[in-house]
């Protein structure tokens, strides 16, 4: 099979499809890579790999991702023969839709829809090009691709049906999942419908049973860095979050005067600005730097003080964005505020919305977050009557337990609500949701069938059995491997690193026999 890798941007990734290409005697003939700047591991090891490929497949296509990220660079796209058609412009609306949100992420200066669209025209038909005129069948990705440019790669894929291998991150310690295709399959009503909580756990190996309940060593590691960080409302709060921003400018203004004093940076923030002078760019980061303190002031000041957690509720925790979470996994949900909107006008009646703000979001080391919040959206959910903004120190956990269900949109707060026997609507791609404990919402009617629904569990061992038979179903279709799927967590596991990567070789080689039928 001739296949692409988008993405590669991590030592194990290398190792893996090296392994990978050796054991199935398959094909790359299109590889999209992160540069030596922003590589995670040992970068001689991928230029060794390339130039091995290369030998085998002369004809082979590499290009870094600062090839598709800055306009000097995109210009050159337009030497491409045109291969799209009016019906393909029409048909890929969705993935026009999607990308030219992404640049969001790459445009801190906002650049307008129209422009926009000329970018991904231009790639658009590039990619179709390097699909069609390379003959590619298959591609492999370690995690949801979330970039503007390798969104619409690996939609133009998805579209033309091509086979697909995906890693992605789960929050079972030393476990990942790694799926046959995008999203992640639902387990069937009737599976093991009537095989009891005993029976189950004993059909799940034993490794695996025991990280369902235990907390992720990652995220306990990331919620305590995330906690430090928040500036709790009170009266010292704008003054605090004052100093914070009069700090990250200082730091800022020295990095632009003195870029010879520090790693060297990709600039990837402004990157369709075409910005290349760093002092430019760190003045530009100070002022949108200003705006996101100024939103924390603000959310500081509608968050209601007093939370009353006896009331009856569903707890919806927000995604910090950008992110892959919400872009692209969220889907048509990436704009929080439908979701927030559906969930007002289905909750039971006196039923509140308990909206927290995630703890990240407000962060001075992440300008572009300014682009995903602003007054306009808090003001507009505070018309709603049932919405009620929590403080950000308020512990989500309590709020979990205490609520009647659980909102996001693909949140790690859903999983820790179901192994706390809360039930969960999402709203995207959740990497839980086939769990038979949570629902994919796409309407206000579908949500209130599925409160309806969910309110039905009522024990433990409700959760339980459904939580097991989900694990169980996974397993039993290949779609866990024990393996972290980045680079930092790997020593976290309890294998070694070339266990980890062996294991991963098994399964890409699984699927790919799989695809091969």
């Amino acid at each position: 099979m001739n296949y692409a890798f988008i993405d590669i941007a991590q030592e194990f990734q290398v190792l893996s499809l090296d392994k990978f290409l050796k054991t199935t005697g398959s094909k790359v003939s299109y590889i999209h890579s992160t540069s030596e700047v922003h590589f995670y591991g040992d970068f001689s090891i991928f230029e060794i790999f390339l130039k091995e490929i290369k030998k085998d497949n002369p004809t082979l296509v590499h290009k870094e991702v600062t090839e598709y990220l800055f306009l000097d660079n995109l210009k050159e796209l337009i030497k491409v023969p045109w291969v799209i058609s009016t019906s393909d412009l029409l048909n890929y609306k969705h993935i026009e839709s999607m990308s030219m949100r992404l640049m969001d992420r790459s445009s801190l200066i906002p650049i307008s829809g129209f422009s926009r669209r000329r970018i991904y025209l231009l790639l658009l038909n590039y990619f179709q090009y390097i699909i069609e005129n390379n003959n590619i069948e298959g591609l492999i990705v370690f995690d949801t691709p979330h970039s503007f440019h390798s969104h619409i790669f690996f939609e133009l894929c998805k579209y033309k049906k091509l086979k697909i291998i995906k890693m992605e991150y789960h929050f079972h310690n030393d476990y990942s999942l790694i799926l046959d295709r995008d999203l992640c399959p639902i387990v069937p009503k009737e599976y093991n419908q009537n095989t009891s909580i005993s029976e189950l756990e004993k059909l799940i190996p034993k490794g695996l049973f025991e990280s369902v309940y235990e907390n992720s060593k990652y995220l306990v590691s990331f919620k305590e860095k995330e906690t430090k960080a928040i500036v709790k409302k009170g009266i010292f709060s704008t003054f605090l979050l004052i100093f914070k921003y009069l700090d990250k400018c200082a730091k800022n203004l020295i990095m632009g005067v003195f870029p010879f004093l520090f790693k060297k940076e990709m600039l990837h923030f402004s990157s369709l600005n075409n910005i290349s002078n760093r002092l430019k760019y760190r003045l530009v980061l100070n002022g949108k730097l200003y705006k996101l303190v100024r939103l924390n002031i603000f959310y500081n000041k509608i968050a209601q003080k007093n939370i009353n957690i006896e009331d009856k509720f569903i707890f919806v925790g927000l995604h910090m964005q950008p992110e892959k979470t919400s872009q692209p996994m969220g889907e048509e949900y990436d704009n929080q505020l439908i979701m927030i909107k559906i969930l007002a006008d289905s909750a039971p009646e006196g039923c509140k919305i308990y909206v927290k703000e995630h703890p990240n979001q407000f962060n001075v080391k992440k300008v572009p977050n300014r682009h995903y919040r602003d007054k306009f959206f808090y003001e507009s959910l505070s018309e709603i009557k049932n919405v009620v903004f929590v403080p950000l120190e308020f512990d989500s956990l309590s709020l979990i337990d205490k609520s009647i269900m659980v909102a996001t949109v693909t949140g790690t707060s859903g999983w820790e609500a179901i192994t706390r026997s809360k039930a969960v609507l999402v709203f995207g791609n959740a990497y839980y949701v086939g769990c038979r404990a949570v629902r994919k919402i796409t309407s206000v009617e579908t949500c209130k069938i599925a409160i309806k629904e969910l309110l039905l569990l009522k024990s433990d061992d409700d959760f339980r059995k459904e939580i097991y038979k989900y694990v169980l179903y996974y397993y039993e279709n290949n779609f866990l491997v024990k393996s972290a799927n980045w680079h930092t967590l790997f020593k976290l596991n309890s294998l070694s690193y070339l266990s980890q990567i062996d294991n991963i070789v098994d399964k890409l080689v699984y699927f790919h026999n799989k695809n091969k039928i």
